[in-house]
């Protein structure tokens, strides 16, 4: 901010207008005082004898979809008080002729401010009596409380009950309010396109397609490791899906194996849902990932057996949460197999992200920190502590020069 006045001195602005929220829960008076005291600081910063500050208030207002939606608010009468007596601050301190040549104290007027507090919470019934007061020819920018109190009373709805947010009020309206585009409960509703038209398809072009047959599908991402696998094993290529799809054969079994469609989980959730309307009943995932721990080394295997969800596409097919756990039987088959054959492997949770190169320190702590405890950390849980910390050192290192090669982990 005293930047923005030097610039302003420096290029001649002589008129600065500041804005203040006032009437917040928690508020003092002292705080609301020392807006004069700061319109006053702001003019001597501009520099100019002729020098202007415009001082607008406005009422704290929770907004639905926001953090604040469930708190209270003060009477606008009250808070149009408050306001005044900034003024009245502000003209004790200049003098009344220095006050009225050089600043202005602003507030809506309180018809307005009467009418947005109820119609801030977001209560859909606000509309009708909105309506009725239409109708019965009131000048809304004239508008009294005691009209307003009225008119919402033979709707059966308070005045002071929208002020005080009491949970009685149809609050569901407002805890499902969501970003554009995401609709509520989208993972419930039926898809426009499906994927069993791909199939219908491909299976027109190709009489016999099905991987019914097969024990399930390896989603591979690196580009150089379905060459290898076919390579090794008998196999022979479809052309399916998205991607290059092969079907390996192995002591009397068959495999499938899927890579070149892409990373992210929007391109393997498409590969995905073709191959599971193709009849693959079983998906094993293999790429790489950063990692958060620092006694992960390179080329270390890691089993997932669970994920926080930050990526988006999941909110598409589940419910909202902040987990998704993997299937625990085929987990359990996995990991079986692996302490069977002497393969070194760990077991835990991944940080799921479609901006694979924005990981950030705060959200890489988040990270480890709900993975293990869901952000409700208990005190005769070490591994908590130890996690966080490793997860912050990690987190710091971020600042120095990135090296590809000690900060990815390939499995």
């Amino acid at each position: 901010m005293n930047k923005a006045l030097d610039l302003c001195r420096a290029s001649d602005v002589n008129t600065v207008m500041l804005y203040f929220i006032i009437g917040a829960p928690g508020e003092r008076e002292a705080d609301r005082l020392a807006i004069a005291d700061y319109a006053l600081d702001v003019r001597r910063r501009l520099g100019h004898t002729d020098g202007t500050v415009i001082v607008k208030l406005h009422q704290f207002m929770p907004k639905p979809g926001t953090l604040t939606q469930q708190l209270r608010m003060a009477d606008p009468d009250v808070v149009h008080g408050y306001g005044d007596r900034v003024a009245a601050r502000l003209r004790e301190l200049v003098g009344d002729e220095e006050y009225e040549q050089h600043y202005r104290v602003e507030q809506f007027g309180a018809s307005r401010m009467h009418l947005e507090v109820v119609c801030s919470r977001g209560d859909r019934r606000i509309g009708h009596v909105l309506e009725d007061l239409y109708d019965a020819g009131t000048d809304l920018s004239e508008l009294t409380k005691d009209q307003l109190t009225e008119a919402l009373a033979r709707r059966g709805l308070d005045y002071d009950r929208h002020l005080r947010h009491e949970p009685v009020l149809p609050w569901h309206i407002l805890t499902l309010v969501t970003p554009f585009p995401l609709h509520p409960g989208k993972h419930a509703l039926r898809a426009v396109t499906e994927p069993a038209e791909h199939a219908r398809h491909v299976r027109d072009r190709y009489p016999g397609t099905a991987l019914s047959s097969t024990d399930g599908v390896v989603l591979l991402y690196q580009q150089d490791v379905p060459e290898k696998t076919v390579n090794r094993y008998p196999c022979r290529r479809v052309h399916w899906v998205r991607g290059e799809l092969f079907i390996l054969k192995r002591r009397d079994r068959q495999v499938a194996v899927c890579g070149g469609f892409g990373l992210g989980a929007p391109a393997t959730v498409l590969v995905l849902e073709q191959l599971i309307a193709l009849g693959a009943r079983r998906a094993v995932t293999v790429g790489t990932a950063a990692t958060l721990r620092a006694d992960l080394s390179t080329g270390q295997l890691v089993v997932c057996d669970n994920a926080l969800r930050n990526e988006g596409v999941s909110r598409h097919y589940l419910p909202p949460g902040s987990h998704i756990k993997a299937s625990q039987q085929l987990t359990y088959a996995l990991t079986a197999s692996l302490r069977a054959r002497e393969v070194d492997a760990r077991s835990g949770p991944s940080w799921t992200t479609d901006a694979l190169h924005r990981g950030t320190d705060t959200a890489a702590v988040f990270a480890v920190a709900d993975s293990l405890v869901e952000r409700r950390p208990r005190r005769e849980q070490p591994e908590v502590a130890s996690a966080s910390a490793s997860a912050s050192a990690s987190a710091s290192a971020s600042g120095e020069a990135w090296d590809p090669v000690s900060a990815c982990h390939r499995p």
